[in-house]
């Protein structure tokens, strides 16, 4: 039966996997490193380079990406397999193991992690790999496969205080608990090779560990700040606490069929009555790997934060499943029938529902960016991008599959750390800080044919070409349009709600924003047609995407076709206050849900001026008031009012508009010129 749990799980997995590199966050940079047995970025995860390296060079056929995911697939199918033989081990008598395995490796996030190049998977079997030893009374193999797991992911030290506490209730004596320890630090002793392989100038060589002291600040993380902390920096510690532990549980209940969270509260009283010791490790295990870490984190609730998020929670999962398979366990006890039904119904429901939305065997979308993208770069130019998964691709494609080797590739948030400068000497680029406007000013005028992609944060007032998926800071004959509709591959679903997942929504979402950007560039030179192919374009990709519908409802405007300006005006409204009540259940910084208000104001106030073009005051005036509220400064919305106001007779209220517009604009003299005909009224 083993064999079957093993290869029914590896065939589904490799049948479903990305066919190539996977949109998913640190992909591109795992593929590059395994490949070019490099330094990832901290801890640096060198077990899962060195092995991810060596079973590659054994599978002898596809593309280096897909060999890297065949990797993942195995070690969670390897996972599966011990989930199964540690059941085994806690419990007796029940056929359902193989049932309540093959339902956790068909949830959600054990097959999405099964199918993506990352380590997650690779981290989870050496863990269960650890607790079937520790369960077979084989303490000191255990803690070295403990240490080892450190080599591939260090959140496995989080599991570390169940272990202690397993040993304590075992009542092992101290010298052995002290011996057991020798073997963990044996087990992570496998970071040795980050220092012996930065020594030797690999290509990808992060933070460059090459001594004891730059290694142990690798492993501390205190030049990389993890993605973690970035994000919850800014939220009061805990305050995110209660919306993300929700989010977990939400998670359970979806993923594992309706039914799993309350079987396993079942499993778990059953552990708790019959062993004790044993539910005492997994409870311990679950609490501070899920709970405690879920506070710790602090993440903000919104989709990008939560895509991060999820990838932890595989390791509160283990324990989870475990609970969850004892729960199966104790219905058998009232009914064999009734316990290996339930295990059924739970496998065949986890895999129907999760089937259509993992089977990603079909999806090229980052591949086909990393491919655009280059395809509108001129020989030897620089583009700089800034989120991971796409500066990834790109450096897959540099590392791995050798195209365009010319492009010279410039992370934002790496283009000012001197490791990144000493790796990339010989590419001909001089290095400046890009999270100022100076290291931007330096870095344009020391380097030439520059661009940028629309996640970039560019602050200088230079003027900017849209071109493909990037911009260009030089003058150069526009061929956005051309480049987007002619030149670029488009595979699959390119509409932005269609995908379940973070990652390829988000790669859909850059070229929405980059037809938009095409758009507006022909908009501003009175090509109409041309900008309203581009807007419609940007909408298809991302149906609840404002801006294009607000410059649509622009350029019917500006060729006085009011009415049908008004309806993309309107649309434009509705995703406005969709985006704003995001903003606010997301718990966005308060810059940016200004910022979104005073973008919707915007709207409100020509929503205003085409209803006054159609002769309807009364929905005029609504849209000015609600443009006034969103943005009380907006001297302009206050103008529009006061002159509906004058002309239905009432002038109290138009003079209090008047009064408003000028407190906050004390420039507009025709505001000034009607109040003083108020006053000598």
């Amino acid at each position: 039966m083993r064999i079957v749990v093993f290869l029914f799980a590896l065939i589904v997995y490799v049948f479903a996997a990305f066919p190539a590199l996977a949109p998913y966050r640190d992909s591109g940079e795992m593929v590059s490193v395994i490949k070019t047995l490099g330094v990832a970025h901290p801890p640096g995860y060198p077990l899962y380079t060195l092995l991810g390296n060596i079973i590659c060079g054994l599978i002898p056929f596809s593309n280096y990406a897909y060999k890297v995911t065949i990797v993942s697939a195995i070690f969670m199918a390897f996972s599966v397999l011990l989930i199964y033989e540690i059941s085994k081990k806690i419990f007796s008598g029940a056929g359902h193991f193989s049932f309540g395995a093959l339902a956790a490796g068909f949830s959600y996030l054990f097959w999405y992690l099964a199918i993506v190049q990352e380590m997650y998977t690779m981290s989870v079997f050496f863990i269960l790999l650890s607790i079937y030893f520790l369960l077979s009374k084989k303490y000191y193999v255990s803690m070295f496969m403990l240490g080892l797991s450190t080599g591939v992911r260090m959140d496995s030290v989080l599991i570390y205080p169940a272990f202690l506490l397993f040993f304590i209730r075992k009542k092992l004596r101290v010298f052995d608990i002290a011996k057991s320890h020798i073997f963990l630090i044996l087990g992570s002793s496998v970071f040795l090779y980050l220092l012996i392989r930065s020594n030797t100038a690999p290509l990808i060589n992060w933070n460059d560990p090459s001594t004891f002291e730059r290694l142990l600040s690798s492993l501390m993380r205190k030049t990389h700040g993890g993605t973690l902390d970035l994000i919850s920096a800014g939220y009061a510690k805990g305050e995110n606490f209660v919306p993300q532990l929700k989010f977990y549980f939400v998670h359970l209940y979806e993923y594992f069929f309706y039914m799993g969270p309350l079987i396993s509260v079942f499993g778990a009283v059953k552990l708790f009555r019959e062993k004790k010791d044993i539910f005492l490790f997994l409870a311990a295990g679950f609490i501070i790997s899920g709970v405690f870490f879920i506070y710790l984190a602090n993440m903000p609730p919104n989709p990008h934060a939560l895509a991060i998020l999820e990838a932890h929670f595989l390791l509160p999962n283990i324990f989870f499943t475990i609970f969850l398979i004892s729960g199966i366990s104790a219905i058998s006890d009232y009914s064999g029938i009734a316990g290996k039904s339930t295990a059924v119904i739970l496998c065949a429901g986890i895999f129907i529902s999760t089937f259509p939305v993992l089977n990603k065997r079909m999806n090229f979308f980052l591949t086909d960016y990393a491919r655009n993208l280059s395809a509108g770069l001129p020989k030897n130019s620089i583009i700089v991008l800034k989120e991971d998964v796409q500066v990834f691709s790109m450096w897959h494609q540099r590392y791995v599959t050798l195209k365009r080797p010319d492009i010279k590739t410039v992370p934002s948030g790496l283009s000012g750390s001197p490791w990144f400068q000493k790796s990339n000497r010989d590419i001909g680029v001089k290095f400046f800080p890009l999270s100022t406007a100076t290291g931007w000013q330096s870095f344009i005028e020391k380097n030439s044919d520059v661009y940028f992609t629309n996640d970039v944060d560019f602050p200088l007032k230079t003027k900017t070409f849209p071109y493909g998926l990037s911009n260009s800071l030089t003058k150069k004959p526009h061929e956005s349009f051309n480049i987007l509709n002619e030149f670029y591959v488009y595979r699959g679903d390119y509409r932005y709600h269609s995908h379940v997942e973070f990652f390829t929504p988000d790669l859909i979402e850059e070229y929405s924003k980059s037809w938009h950007q095409a758009g507006f560039y022909y908009m501003l030179k009175n090509e109409f047609s041309a900008a309203e192919k581009c807007f419609l374009m940007s909408l298809y990709m991302k149906n609840d995407f404002p801006q294009p519908a607000y410059h649509l409802g622009w350029c019917h405007y500006i060729q006085n076709n009011f009415m049908e300006a008004a309806k993309f005006y309107n649309l434009a409204t509705i995703m406005y206050d969709k985006l704003i009540g995001l903003a606010a259940e997301y718990k966005a910084m308060p810059d940016v849900a200004i910022s979104i208000k005073r973008e919707a104001a915007n709207v409100w106030l020509h929503m205003g001026v085409a209803s006054e073009k159609l002769g309807k005051d009364k929905e005029a005036l609504s849209s000015y008031v609600k443009a006034t509220e969103l943005r009380p400064d907006f001297a302009l919305a206050y103008y529009n009012k006061a002159v509906i106001y004058w002309k239905n007779g009432d002038f109290r209220k138009s003079r209090e508009n008047l009064e408003l517009t000028l407190r906050y604009d004390p420039s507009n003299e025709t505001a000034r010129g009607y109040l003083e005909r108020l006053k000598t009224r």
